[in-house]
């Protein structure tokens, strides 16, 4: 592979980095303006050679996944009447930078 090859590689991939939603066609603009003489189907190669991929949501998120199966609502004849009865938890795991 040329210099010039694994230069693109290593462009794309700190592109990538800094913008993982990027697809092929806003990293070849991206490129573009950086000066790169390169066109869709090179950068497209190139990230595929790589291994990357934009993040991007997949097709029919919104069906039900029939192997998940259905879990019952357990509040459904549950009369709350007090405070405290009835309590929810929600544990988010945020991941932070090093500093």
């Amino acid at each position: 592979m040329s210099a010039d090859e694994l230069a693109l590689q290593r462009r794309l991939d700190e592109l990538y980095t800094a913008h993982p939603f990027y697809g092929s066609p806003k990293l070849t603009a991206q490129l573009h303006g950086e000066g790169w003489a390169v066109n869709h189907k090179r950068v497209e190669r190139r990230l595929w050679e790589l291994g990357l991929a934009a993040i991007r949501p997949g097709p029919n998120l919104s069906k039900r996944r029939a192997a998940e199966g259905v879990w019952p609502y357990l509040l459904r004849d549950v009369a709350i009447v007090r405070p405290r009865q009835v309590c929810g938890i929600d544990i988010t795991h945020v991941r932070l930078r090093a500093s």
